[in-house]
């Protein structure tokens, strides 16, 4: 009976094996897919950000130069020369 244990080992080693290579590439796929999602996730959250920063800039810029249009009588001041505090050229 050595060839029919030997045959049903044999099998049992195969079976084994082909769960361990099945898990394998779940396993794999598993880390690639997590990658490419976390990949997403990454490329959404940088352009968030700078889609805020944007954003942000723009309504910066708007207030100021909405701010120093209104702006009525404000003398501009003038700049400071070395003759001016009493200096050499």
């Amino acid at each position: 009976m050595a060839p029919k244990n030997q045959s049903r080992e044999a099998r049992e080693r195969l079976r084994l094996y082909q769960a361990r290579q099945g898990l394998h590439e779940r396993q794999r796929r598993r880390r690639v897919r997590d990658d490419v999602v976390w990949a997403g996730a990454l490329v959404l959250v940088a352009a968030l950000a700078t889609g805020s920063q944007l954003v942000y800039a723009a309504t910066q810029d708007d207030d100021r130069a909405t701010a120093s249009a209104s702006a009525t009588g404000t003398a501009t001041p003038h700049a400071v020369t070395q003759r001016d505090r009493g200096g050499h050229r």
